[in-house]
């Protein structure tokens, strides 16, 4: 498949921050990578592999437009960690979320950017006792 295209965001701070948008999204200034979401193919499906923004443009809402971006083009299901993934030496970390990382899909679960997918690691029911 190729998205190929192009996007011009404004920042919260007024920069003028440009995207490249295939089956990864890229984020520019002045034709600098400045942040990147990237996706792996699992059988035909996109899955969240890495993402970051630069610090010095964090909290603008550079990541969020990415994930906008990325919900556009893969649908607002795409794969990506479970909340409750925890890391650990021997997990990469398309496995888990940083805590940033985990406040942002937070944040676009709750402005209705991305849907919310079950937690595959909460496999406990409530029946209802108290334990």
């Amino acid at each position: 498949m190729n998205y190929s295209t192009d996007h011009t965001f404004i920042d919260k701070l007024g920069r003028s921050i440009s995207f490249e948008i295939d089956y990864d999204i890229t984020a520019h200034v002045n034709n600098v990578q400045i942040g990147e979401v990237q996706f792996n193919d699992l059988d035909g499906d996109p899955i969240l592999f890495n993402m970051f923004v630069d610090s010095e443009y964090q909290r603008a809402g550079i990541a969020t437009e990415m994930i906008r971006l990325a919900a556009d083009v893969h649908g607002r299901n795409f794969g990506r960690p479970s909340f409750s993934a925890q890391g650990g030496s021997s997990k990469g970390s398309s496995e888990y979320f940083t805590i940033e990382g985990a406040a942002l899909f937070s944040y676009c679960i709750a402005h209705d950017i991305i849907d919310d997918l079950p937690d595959p690691y909460d496999v406990f029911e409530d029946d209802g006792t108290d334990a």
